[in-house]
């Protein structure tokens, strides 16, 4: 799982280089690590239990999608992700194994204008109006993704810890 960070990232990376998407200043938020089957996904709970905190397990849209802290941060290309995102297969829909999109937070930007400056690409705007997190998605050919949206995963977390309390 971990070790295959560094070549994810970099197919990212030349993704959105090629069609000159500049996220150099965009914080990476997260990674998300899919997995095929429920067996899967607790197995991949117990590993990810060894190397960080879960912040929360909560169902979100008919299923579950546990978040975790790393005790020790990815490093890559200068930036620090800390936060996995483990989603327990979705009914209905296959993923195969593997790390399957990346997450950039864009405060600064509204992400409608995101959208206006790379409207060439197909964007998937289904998260648009999600009051918590606005994000939107572009789907890349190999069946990863890139998302953005307008806060980090962890203070969405906790803002909603913070309203159960």
């Amino acid at each position: 799982m971990f070790e295959s960070i560094p070549s994810f990232l970099s197919s990212i990376e030349e993704w959105l280089k090629k069609r000159n998407i500049d996220v150099e200043h965009y914080e990476m938020d997260h990674l998300c690590w899919r997995v095929e089957t429920h067996k899967e996904y607790e197995l991949y709970k117990i590993l990810l239990q060894e190397r960080s905190e879960l912040l929360i397990e909560s169902k979100i849209g008919w299923r579950m999608i546990a978040t975790y802290k790393l005790f020790n941060p990815i490093h890559y290309a200068g930036r620090v992700i800390d936060v996995i995102e483990l989603p327990s297969p979705k009914k209905g829909s296959y993923y195969p194994t593997g790390w399957e999109h990346v997450e950039f937070v864009v405060k600064d930007l509204l992400l409608e204008n995101m959208m206006k400056k790379y409207r060439t690409l197909s964007w998937k705007t289904s998260g648009l109006n999600d009051y918590r997190n606005p994000t939107v998605a572009i789907a890349l050919d190999d069946g990863l993704s890139v998302k953005f949206h307008t806060k980090t995963l962890q203070n969405v977390i906790e803002e909603e810890q913070n309203m159960t309390i």
